[in-house]
C-alpha cells in the first residue's frame, strides 16, 4: 500500500458546464461583432471585462503564458461574464488556480498578466473606480503547504479502499461510527459527535441514517454513539476517541503530518468533494471550519445556504465516499419508449439488477367513453420522465445496456458530472403532492429555474403540512377568497427542473426566522 497522490491537475472538477468547450463559440461571436470597438481612440464601455479578456485571448499567441492566464481567468469568470469585476471574482480565480495545483510562481504571473489587461480595459472604458486587482493583492501572496495538501488527497484515496470495512467495524466501535458521522456531515467537531443525541440524528443524508440504524439504538438511549458518557468526563472521552481513530487510520496507511484532529476529517471530505465536481464556493459554504491545507478557501466569501441546499451537497459527497445506498435518480425516455419497455430491457439484459430497482412514474386517471361505457386510462404527468431508485454505482451498468432507449440526468451537462440524486425529503414531497394532484394541475419539465424570493417558510396545513421550504416564486389569486398559487420545483440538473403548482392559503405559511 502506497501513498499515491491523486490531485486534480486541471479544472475538470471545477469547470462544470462552463468549461473550455464554450470558448470557441464565444470568441467567434465577439470577433465578428465587437472587435471593431478595440481601437486606441474608441472606449469599450459596452463590454464587460470578461468579454474584453475573451477578445484579448483571440489576439494572443496560442500556448503562451498570456494565453494560459487569460484562458484560466475566463473559465473562472464565465458565470459572471456580464457583471462588473469584483475583488470576490479575483479571489475565487486565485482559489481555483490553487485548487488546480498551479505553482505559486505561475499564479503570480497569471495575476500580473490579468492586472495589466485590466488597466488597459479600465483606461479604454474610462473606469474611475478603485482597481480590484490592487485590493486583491494580498490574496495572491497566499501559499499552501504542498505536502499537507497532497496528504489530504492521499488519505481520501486510501479511504476508498477501506470504507466498506470501516462501515462494518463501526457497528461495534463507537469511535469509528463517530468518524463516519463527522465525515458524512463535513463537521470535524469531535466532542459534538461524542455527545450527539439520538433525538438529533434525523436528517436527509442517507448514509448517516443507515449508520445510525445499523447501531440498533434503543428508544431510551440518549446518545447516538455509546462512549460511556455517563461514566467518563469529556476530556477523557476526547482523548480516547482521538487515539482510537488515529491508531486505526494510520494502521490502514493514512498519514497526519501535523497530528490527527477533526480538521483531518474535514480535509478528507474536501478532497472527496473536489472529486464530486462540487464547486469551491459550495464547499466553502458547506463547511464550518477551514483546515490549514485548504486555506485558499478563506479567499471565498461563504454564501447563505438553505438546509436543503447544504444537504444536497453533503449527499453528493457522501455518495462519492460510499455509494451502496439506493437513492432516487431520473431518466429521460427516448421518443416512443415506455417505462414497461425500460423495465423489460433491464430484465432481459441484466436480470440480477431488476429486483434492486424501484420505479416511480406519476400518472392520473382520465375518463373517456368507449361503447357507451365510461373507461379510465392512466395518463402520465411527465410522459418522458421516469424516476428510479437504485444504488448509484449500478447506474453506469444499467445505461451501458439500455442507453439507446433512455439517458440519466447528471448534475451538469458534463459527461463526467455525477448523476443527479434527488434528496429523500424532496422526493417524498413530490410523491405526496402527486397523490393529491388533479388533471388540471400543470406539471412540466422546464429549463427555466424559478425566480427566487428566498423567504424560508414552514407549511402548517394541507398536503405539504410540516414541510420547511423556500418560496421561489408565487402569484396571488385575483380573488381574495381564493388561495394563492405556489410554485414547487424539483431540480434535475443545472438547467432542468420539474415544476408544479400547489394552492396554499397565506395563513398556512409560517415564516421561519
Amino acid at each position: 500500500m502506497g501513498n499515491a497522490v491523486d490531485i486534480p491537475s486541471d479544472c475538470s472538477c471545477l469547470s462544470k458546464a462552463w468549461g473550455r468547450e464554450i470558448m470557441p463559440d464565444r470568441q467567434s461571436v465577439f470577433a465578428e461583432g465587437i472587435a471593431n470597438k478595440l481601437t486606441d481612440n474608441k472606449p469599450v464601455d459596452t463590454l464587460s471585462f470578461c468579454d474584453f479578456v475573451v477578445i484579448k485571448l483571440s489576439e494572443t499567441l496560442a500556448g503562451s503564458d498570456e494565453a494560459h492566464a487569460l484562458q484560466s481567468f475566463i473559465e473562472s469568470a464565465a458565470k459572471n461574464a456580464n457583471k462588473p469585476l469584483s475583488v470576490s471574482d479575483i479571489n475565487l480565480w486565485i482559489a481555483e488556480m490553487t485548487a488546480q495545483n498551479i505553482p505559486h510562481s505561475r499564479r503570480i504571473r497569471n495575476f500580473t498578466i490579468l492586472h495589466s489587461v485590466y488597466r488597459e480595459y479600465a483606461k479604454r472604458s474610462n473606469i474611475a473606480d478603485s482597481d480590484p486587482f490592487v485590493n486583491a493583492g494580498n490574496a495572491i501572496k497566499l501559499k499552501i503547504n504542498k505536502k499537507d495538501y497532497a496528504t489530504a488527497f492521499s488519505n481520501a484515496k486510501i479511504l476508498d479502499s477501506y470504507i466498506s470495512r470501516l462501515v462494518e467495524v463501526s457497528k461495534t466501535r463507537p469511535a469509528i461510527a463517530a468518524f463516519l458521522y463527522m465525515l458524512y456531515s463535513a463537521n470535524g467537531n469531535m466532542e459534538q459527535a461524542i455527545y450527539l443525541k439520538l433525538s438529533s440524528t434525523a436528517c436527509n443524508i442517507q448514509q448517516i441514517n443507515e449508520l445510525i440504524n445499523s447501531l440498533h439504538p434503543h428508544h431510551r438511549q440518549k446518545y447516538a454513539f455509546k462512549f460511556d458518557q455517563s461514566q467518563k468526563r469529556a476530556p477523557q472521552l476526547l482523548r480516547e476517541c482521538r487515539a482510537d481513530l488515529e491508531f486505526t487510520l494510520r494502521n490502514i496507511g493514512m498519514t497526519f503530518p501535523n497530528g490527527f484532529s477533526g480538521d483531518s476529517i474535514v480535509s478528507i471530505w474536501i478532497a472527496k468533494a473536489l472529486q464530486s465536481s462540487i464547486t469551491l464556493s459550495e464547499i466553502r459554504s458547506a463547511i464550518k471550519h477551514i483546515p490549514a491545507e485548504f486555506s485558499y478557501l478563506s479567499l471565498i466569501e461563504p454564501t447563505v445556504m438553505t438546509e436543503p441546499g447544504r444537504d444536497a451537497i453533503l449527499q453528493s459527497v457522501a455518495d462519492t465516499i460510499i455509494n451502496t445506498t439506493p437513492s432516487w435518480h431520473v431518466m429521460k425516455l427516448r421518443k416512443g419508449i415506455t417505462p414497461d419497455a425500460v423495465e423489460a430491457a433491464i430484465k432481459s439484459s441484466i436480470p440480477h439488477v431488476i429486483n434492486t430497482i424501484t420505479f416511480f412514474y406519476p400518472t392520473y386517471k382520465k375518463a373517456h367513453k368507449e361503447n357507451r361505457k365510461i373507461m379510465f386510462e392512466a395518463v402520465p404527468y411527465l410522459p418522458d420522465i421516469l424516476f428510479f431508485k437504485v444504488r448509484t454505482d449500478k447506474i453506469p451498468l444499467i445505461f451501458r445496456h439500455i442507453g439507446d432507449i433512455a439517458w440519466c440526468y447528471r448534475q451538469t451537462n458534463s459527461s463526467s458530472s455525477p448523476y443527479t440524486t434527488i434528496p429523500i425529503a424532496e422526493m417524498e414531497m413530490f410523491q405526496k403532492a402527486v397523490e393529491q394532484f388533479t388533471s388540471d394541475i400543470n406539471v412540466e419539465l422546464t429549463e427555466r429555474a424559478p425566480l427566487g424570493i428566498g423567504k424560508k417558510v414552514r407549511i402548517t396545513s394541507g398536503m405539504m403540512e410540516g414541510m420547511e421550504t423556500v418560496i421561489y416564486d408565487f402569484k396571488n389569486s385575483s380573488s381574495d377568497q381564493e388561495p394563492g398559487s405556489r410554485v414547487c420545483c424539483l431540480r434535475l440538473s443545472d438547467n432542468s427542473h420539474i415544476m408544479w403548482r400547489v394552492d396554499i392559503e397565506e395563513k398556512y405559511l409560517e415564516p421561519i426566522e
